[in-house]
């Protein structure tokens, strides 16, 4: 990961999370409760990708979390063993790869970097919902 505290700042929203928990890492993140994956207009009225991804977080003084995200201009999307009762997450992590020289529209790469459960590339984010 890329200067994760960095990373933070730019998401719109994660300041819900830090709040409650202020040493949150991606990690922390152990499954995927649900998603939906739709094709809207963006602000300039273009088509553009997005994914919503309600997420379980295990915190070790709160308990479980719920946190509710939203990946702006979806691009190369692989889901790997989704279904059944529980889809795990062992390794999650996001990395900005601006800094890398990529562009814009690939911003960030999110994955599970152990299992593949997912893995894609997006423009932005942001936290939505977080529920204890």
């Amino acid at each position: 990961m890329i200067n994760e505290n960095r990373l933070y700042k730019d998401i719109t929203g994660m300041e819900k999370i830090l709040s409650i928990h202020p040493q949150f890492s991606w990690k922390k993140i152990k499954y995927i409760e649900a998603f939906n994956y739709y094709i809207d207009l963006n602000e300039f009225g273009e088509r553009s990708s997005y994914l919503k991804i309600l997420f379980g977080l295990e915190l070790s003084n709160h308990g479980l979390m719920k946190a509710c995200f939203k990946f702006n201009g979806i691009n190369n999307l692989i889901m790997r063993s989704i279904g059944g009762k529980y889809n795990q997450i062992m390794g999650f992590e996001i990395i900005d790869r601006l800094f890398l020289g990529w562009d814009l529209e690939q911003r960030y790469l999110v994955r599970d970097y152990e299992n593949g459960t997912i893995e894609f590339s997006c423009k932005a984010i942001e936290l939505l919902q977080v529920d204890i």
